[in-house]
C-alpha cells in the first residue's frame, strides 16, 4: 500500500473530508489530493512537501516519522544530478527612485496633525469637565428590600470526550460555537440556555454527557450523526 493510500484509508475511517483537513491543517486541498493520489510532480519543493506530509500524518494520528520516510522513498528516491538546476534570483533592472523629501515632509506633517489633534481633544475634555454641573449625591434610604432567592433556569450542558479524531460542529442557542477536530483525550463542555446542537463526522469516536447523565458513545465509527439537546 502506497503512502497516499494509507493517508486516504485513515481519513475515511475517521469520517473526515478533505475540506475538514484543509481547514484544520491550512494545507490546500489540491496538495492533499496530490499526496493521496501520488501526484508528487504537482507538489512544491521537497522541504515544503515533506512538511505537508508530516502535518497531515500527525493530524490523522499516524506515525509521522515512518510516513515521512516512506514518502521520501516514493517521491525522491531517484534524483539525477544533472536535473538539479540552481537559479539565481533575477536582479532588478531599474532602481526605484523614491521622493525622500516628499516622504520626510509627509511624516513631519502627520506628526504635527497627531500632536495638534491630541491637544484639541485634551482641551475639549478639560472644558467639558469644568462646565459640567455638580450633581448632588443620591439620597440613601434605610429601607432595604428583602433579597429574592434566584430560581434555577433550565440549561443544556453537553460534555464531549474524544477517544478518536472527530470533526465537530456545535451550535448553541442558534449561534455557532465551535467547528473543528477533537483529538483523542480532549474534552470540551458546551452550555446553552435553550439548546445545544451537535454534528459529528465520526460519532463513534466521542462520548456524550448531557446535564450530568452519561449517554455513552454517540454513534458508530465513521458515522456522521447530528442531534439537538434541549435545555431542561
Amino acid at each position: 500500500m502506497s503512502v497516499g493510500e494509507k493517508l486516504k484509508e485513515a481519513r475515511l475511517k475517521q469520517g473526515i473530508t478533505l475540506e475538514m483537513v484543509e481547514d484544520e491543517t491550512k494545507i490546500r486541498k489540491f496538495y492533499l489530493e496530490s499526496l493521496e493520489k501520488g501526484r508528487y510532480e504537482a507538489l512544491p519543493p521537497e522541504v515544503y512537501a515533506v512538511g505537508f506530509m508530516k502535518r497531515y500524518a500527525k493530524f490523522l494520528g499516524l506515525n509521522e516519522r515512518e510516513m515521512v520516510e516512506e514518502f521520501k522513498q516514493e517521491a525522491y528516491s531517484v534524483v539525477k544530478e544533472d536535473e538539479v538546476i540552481f537559479n539565481e534570483p533575477p536582479k532588478p533592472e531599474n532602481k526605484i527612485n523614491l521622493p525622500w523629501k516628499n516622504i520626510v515632509a509627509g511624516i513631519l506633517f502627520l506628526i504635527a496633525v497627531i500632536w495638534l489633534g491630541g491637544f484639541v481633544v485634551d482641551y475639549i475634555s478639560d472644558y467639558s469637565t469644568r462646565s459640567k454641573p455638580i450633581q448632588p449625591p443620591p439620597t440613601v434610604t434605610d429601607i432595604t428590600p428583602p433579597a429574592e432567592e434566584p430560581q434555577a433556569e433550565p440549561t443544556a450542558e453537553l460534555v464531549i470526550k474524544a477517544n478518536q479524531n472527530c470533526w465537530l460542529n456545535i451550535i448553541i442557542d442558534e449561534e455557532p460555537a465551535f467547528t473543528g477536530i477533537l483529538s483523542p483525550g480532549e474534552e470540551k463542555t458546551f452550555t446553552g440556555k435553550e439548546k445545544v446542537f451537535i454534528k459529528a463526522g465520526n460519532s463513534g469516536g466521542i462520548n456524550i454527557i448531557y446535564n450530568g447523565e452519561d449517554l455513552g458513545v454517540f454513534g458508530q465509527i465513521g458515522e456522521v450523526k447530528e442531534k439537538e439537546f434541549i435545555a431542561k
